[in-house]
């Protein structure tokens, strides 16, 4: 280890020190800015021609003033033209802070006199708590003390723990020390550095090797490739699975992918997921094989292909979803029995544990971390649904549907029975009433063409009998989302949605995420979705709640949430789209058929 004396700030001295006979050291912890001091500037003396020397010369300053006799800065200290040096200083770095008497924190674009701000709003604008290596210097060292650009003193990290925690996630017992980083998970440790960036790629990687407890040889110019390695790694020492509890939105809907991430940012929703207590679902090791990461999974299967795969790994009690499992979805690789890739990776599935019943299997499979091609036939993007809509007592009923094009070829088309209803219906239409009353439909979401951007699979019309107003509820998905909607003007005629105007509707289909609010004729529709595997009844369930807000106020607001009231004219429509099980799909085939052609021929008069 290599430091530099604080005795003389002008001329800069370094001395080496080989193995445990280091003395007591203060370290910089900085961004990177242009003209840094450098390990050639040292040895020339050509130091004072830096813009970055005040940097170097203040922090030698102020480790004599807390009486240390040195002080490691990596600018300084490291000889970067040796790659051997490198990497040993790059695997040691980790142990370098966490040695370290106290850390100074400087950051370099806070001036706290310019303008009153509070801690809070210097912190959220420094570059620092942006950068990638800056996650190991604020979490390894004994104590961080936070000076600004003039190094003025912030604050130390233990008083400013509260501000901290909310602006990198990082629990505070984490933060302060009371309790050992390995006992965060895998997947919260890799989402404290989701939104940090480095100026390199492998630098994503290689800067979390010391919060992981892992080393690995440097291989500038592999990319993302590295962050595939490190997640090897640590696979090696560990057995927790939220290392695969990850979710990239970036990712297209038809996208597939192993079991590894590409890069942080796709841990960034998963700070809550904690591995399993559940000792009967831990099997063998697992590891990476030429065949893919074998891995012993409890898998189900479902209807259109995919399996659900259940993770040892759930969501903490202090989220509420506490004995939810996290699963993902797999797909067989063509002509491969036991080989699998992941599919829809953009979102994690929670998983119900009702029971395990005998229709989760354990078995052992390999997953690729990259394949070539889908089993024929098959598309990540292929799923079957039965959309069931429930229209609550709220003046809105379901008048008409038009899910011409959509129904694939094997007789799935409309079903005639209304479940949960204590009031007759007709086949046309389903009234509001007191009690909630629910319709079944039945259609699969086909392979997406390469030509195509979106398939519309269902439209929905949607009239309140009260003043005749309606809207159509277009549900489809695209290469972004599974599923997502989109609402419009009803100039359709009344009674059924011809196919042809079904037709002119695909055209221009662009599904919009839930939560998305629309405003439409002076009111605002908002849909959400949420998703949960209940395995008891084999059926993946994608419930979607659509509310209507009645008028807009001038401000585009509406009206009762600008006055600050509780609206009662907000109407909730729940819409719960299942994955059937085969059984429940050839006991509805023939009514599902029989209505259809009903619901034509009674358009068509």
């Amino acid at each position: 280890m290599r430091l530099l004396k604080t005795a003389d700030a002008s001329a800069l001295e370094l001395v080496d020190f080989i193995g445990q006979d280091v003395p007591q050291y203060a370290i910089l912890s900085h961004t990177w800015e242009q003209d840094e001091v450098l390990f050639a500037d040292v040895q020339n003396g050509t130091q004072p021609l830096r813009k970055a020397f005040p940097k170097v010369s203040h922090a030698l300053e102020r480790a004599r003033m807390d009486d240390f006799e040195y002080i490691w800065i990596d600018t300084c200290c490291i000889d970067k033209s040796s790659s051997a040096e490198l990497s040993e200083a790059i695997n040691s770095m980790f142990k370098w802070y966490e040695d370290a008497a106290v850390c100074y924190a400087y950051l370099s674009d806070v001036k706290t006199q310019e303008k009153r701000d509070t801690i809070d709003e210097a912190f959220a604008r420094s570059r620092w708590f942006t950068r990638g290596w800056t996650l190991q210097e604020l979490l390894a060292p004994r104590n961080v003390i936070f000076y600004d650009k003039d190094w003025r003193l912030l604050g130390i990290r233990s008083e400013l723990q509260r501000s901290i925690s909310q602006l990198t996630t990082i629990p505070i017992t984490y933060l302060i020390g009371d309790r050992p980083l390995e006992e965060a998970s895998i997947a919260a440790r890799m989402s404290w550095a989701a939104s940090r960036q480095t100026t390199r790629l492998e630098d994503t990687a290689y800067c979390l090797m010391g919060l992981f407890s892992v080393n690995m040889p440097l291989l500038y110019g592999e990319g993302q490739r590295a962050f595939v390695r490190l997640q090897e790694e640590i696979m090696r020492y560990s057995e927790d699975q939220s290392i695969f509890a990850w979710a990239d939105g970036n990712m297209a809907g038809g996208d597939t992918h192993g079991m590894l991430a590409d890069n942080p940012a796709a841990f960034k929703a998963s700070g809550s997921i904690v591995p399993s207590d559940d000792d009967e679902a831990y099997g063998p090791t697992y590891a990476m094989t030429n065949r893919g990461l074998g891995i012993q999974l409890r898998l189900q299967s479902t209807v259109a292909g995919p399996f659900v795969a259940i993770l040892r790994c759930q969501h903490d009690q202090a989220t509420g979803l506490d004995g939810r499992y996290i699963a993902i979805l797999l797909v067989r690789c063509a002509k491969a029995e036991n080989q699998f890739i992941r599919v829809h990776c953009r979102t994690l599935t929670p998983v119900s544990m009702m029971s395990f019943s005998t229709d989760w299997v354990t078995r052992e499979v390999f997953v690729r971390q990259a394949v070539s091609r889908l089993p024929q036939g098959m598309s990540a993007a292929s799923w079957r649904f039965a959309v069931k809509m429930v229209v609550d007592g709220c003046g809105y009923f379901l008048a008409a549907w038009s899910p011409y094009g959509a129904w694939t070829s094997y007789g799935a088309s409309i079903s005639c029975g209304a479940f949960f209803t204590s009031h007759a219906t007709d086949g046309s239409r389903l009234r509001a009433s007191s009690a909630p009353q629910e319709r079944h439909f039945d259609f699969a979401c086909m392979e997406l063409p390469e030509d195509k951007h979106a398939q519309l699979v269902a439209t929905f019309r949607i009239r309140r009998e009260s003043d005749g107003h309606s809207i159509l509820l277009l549900l489809g998905f695209s290469r972004q989302c599974l599923l997502g909607f989109d609402v419009c003007q009803d100039h359709v005629p009344p009674q059924a949605i011809p196919p042809e105007y079904f037709e002119s509707m695909q055209k221009t289909f662009a599904p919009r995420k839930p939560m998305t609010a629309m405003a439409l004729q002076g009111r605002l529709v908002v849909v959400g979705l949420s998703d949960m595997v209940v395995p008891r009844h084999r059926n993946l369930h994608v419930k979607m709640s659509v509310t209507i807000e009645d008028e807009l106020g001038a401000d585009g607001l509406p009206s009762a949430l600008a006055a600050g009231a509780v609206s009662s004219s907000l109407s909730p429509l729940n819409v719960l789209l299942e994955l059937p099980s085969a059984r429940k799909r050839a006991a509805c085939d023939h009514a599902q058929s029989c209505a259809e052609k009903r619901a034509w021929t009674a358009s068509r008069r």
